[in-house]
């Protein structure tokens, strides 16, 4: 169990990841790799450990010790600065920000996207959509899968022709020809916007996106 316990750390370390981190993007829960680091539980099942071998970007082999290397993955997908923009009456929704579009770092491609373009990742600055993603977060966004309604998205618009591109981290909860509709959790929140001014809608990647499930 110790070894197992090690092993996780190292690959949390080498990730640059929380436990909480992790674990959220693992199973949607953020106690489930703290249960195992603190020997809450000693015995994981097989398919904690699949997914949880998946989001540490190593096998399940590795995690037990019944391999000797953990699986090396390139740290290329570009971190963004996400900064908040103070809620006022000019704003088209809540939870906004501005989002640099240049990379301040860089962190390791998930085993599922080692192929995939115009990924990217950035870091959530409030809890507006606790508890599915919590502040500090780091989420991976892709540029070329289309959302669907349910996904959980970065909607990038801009009111007028005059002003700043803004961004909102939301669900996608309805769309058609004309129109698209976000929701956020907390507090809760339904705006429905013009397909005139959302620029661009990219998809926040699930754990089975990035694990290639």
């Amino acid at each position: 169990m110790t070894d197992l316990i090690s092993r996780i750390q190292d690959r949390l370390s080498a990730l640059g990841l929380s436990a909480h981190a992790a674990s959220m993007a693992a199973f949607g829960r953020g106690d489930v790799i703290r249960d195992i680091l603190n020997q809450r539980v000693r015995h994981p099942r097989s398919d904690t450990l699949t997914r949880l071998a998946a989001i540490l970007e190593t096998d399940e082999a590795w995690l037990m010790g019944r391999s000797t290397s953990a699986t090396p993955t390139p740290r290329d997908v570009p971190v963004f600065r996400a900064n908040s923009i103070p809620d006022s009456p000019s704003n088209a929704t809540k939870g906004t920000l501005l989002l640099e579009e240049t990379a301040v770092e860089y962190v390791n491609r998930p085993t599922g996207l080692r192929n995939a373009q115009g990924v990217y990742a950035f870091f959530i600055t409030d809890d507006g959509m606790a508890p599915r993603f919590e502040t500090g977060e780091l989420v991976y966004v892709s540029s070329e899968r289309p959302p669907r309604v349910g996904d959980y998205v970065l909607a990038v618009f801009r009111l007028s022709p005059d002003s700043q591109d803004q961004s909102c981290v939301a669900r996608l909860s309805a769309r058609d020809e004309r129109t698209v509709t976000l929701t956020r959790f907390a507090p809760p929140w339904r705006e429905t916007l013009a397909h005139s001014i959302i620029l661009r809608l990219h998809k926040i990647l699930t754990f089975n996106d990035m694990a290639g499930l």
